[in-house]
Parts: structure tokens; C-alpha cells; sequence
């Protein structure tokens, strides 16, 4: 909030545009919200996923016996080795649902933006059961159906994982 709207005058530092008043005012009133949820723990799958990409490139039998065919770095880097190495990095951005959605209740006091969380956070605050009730029932039911995507994307990227019968 300093750099981008204290001393650029770049972006916002509070409020919301809705994007049917404005898309580009929408953009920029979005901008700095999305980076601060987005941008730590985008950090983080970076260097775990070049972390177990490294791995994989250096140690993998599968990757030696592509190299030993003439398959090219990248082909080798992208059809081969991203791809097992994304099973871990879908693992972790399933785990972290449940922690961005509790960051959003806190992003969105920050940048004074309205949404669930702060419609939860006065439902506490004026004590309605049903709002924080409804809240939390609509956080777990995104939480469920991110981690229910996860293992769908498990049987789609390996075809040996198969859920159900043989």
C-alpha cells in the first residue's frame, strides 16, 4: 500500500469499484488485494514446485531414460517431470484453501471491500447466528470442493489413480 498508493498514486489504497460501474476501475481497486493474498504464497509453490522439479530432472529414472532417447530439455522438462512434480504442488494449493479463505476475511477489512468476510465479521459483531452460520457453511463448502478438485486433477494427470471400482 505504501509504494503502489502512498508515494505512485498508482492504485487505490481502499475501497471498491464494482465492474459493472468500471473494468479498469474494478482492476485497480482489485489490484493490490489480490497481491497481498496472492503473492506470499505464490512465492512459496514457486520454490517448492522448482524445488521438486530440480529433484526430478536430476534423479528420476524416467527423465534419464527420455534423455537417452534425444527428447529435448524442455519436452523432457514439461511432459515428463512438471508433470509429476505437480502432484505436490495441487497437494499443497488444496491445503491452503482454508487459510486463504480466513486471509480474505482480513484482506478485505484492510481494503475496506465488501464480501463474506466482512459480512460474517459484523454477523459476529451483532451476534446473528444465522449470517455466521451461513458464512461458514459457504467457507467450508469452497474448501470441500477445492480439495474435490484436487483429486479429480490426481486421476487426470496420472491415469493409474482411479477412484471406484476396477
Amino acid at each position: 500500500m505504501l509504494v503502489f498508493a502512498v508515494l505512485l498514486h498508482a492504485l487505490p489504497a481502499i475501497g471498491y469499484v464494482p465492474i459493472g460501474d468500471s473494468l479498469i476501475g474494478n482492476l485497480r481497486s482489485v489490484t493490490l488485494p489480490v497481491l497481498a493474498l496472492g503473492l506470499p504464497i505464490a512465492c512459496f509453490y514457486a520454490r517448492f514446485l522448482r524445488g521438486d522439479l530440480v529433484e526430478q530432472m536430476n534423479s528420476a529414472d524416467y527423465v534419464e531414460t527420455a534423455r537417452a532417447k534425444g527428447v529435448g530439455p524442455w519436452r523432457v522438462l514439461w511432459t515428463h517431470a512438471f508433470r509429476n512434480s505437480s502432484f505436490g504442488l495441487l497437494t499443497l494449493v488444496g491445503l491452503n484453501v482454508g487459510g486463504l479463505i480466513g486471509g480474505t476475511v482480513i484482506i478485505e477489512q484492510i481494503f475496506s471491500m465488501p464480501g463474506l468476510g466482512v459480512m460474517m465479521l459484523q454477523g459476529v459483531g451483532s451476534q446473528d447466528i444465522a449470517v455466521v452460520q451461513a458464512c461458514v457453511f459457504i467457507f467450508a463448502a469452497v474448501a470441500i470442493f477445492a480439495n474435490l478438485f484436487v483429486d479429480v486433477m490426481y486421476a487426470v494427470l496420472d491415469p493409474r489413480i482411479r477412484y471406484g471400482s476396477r
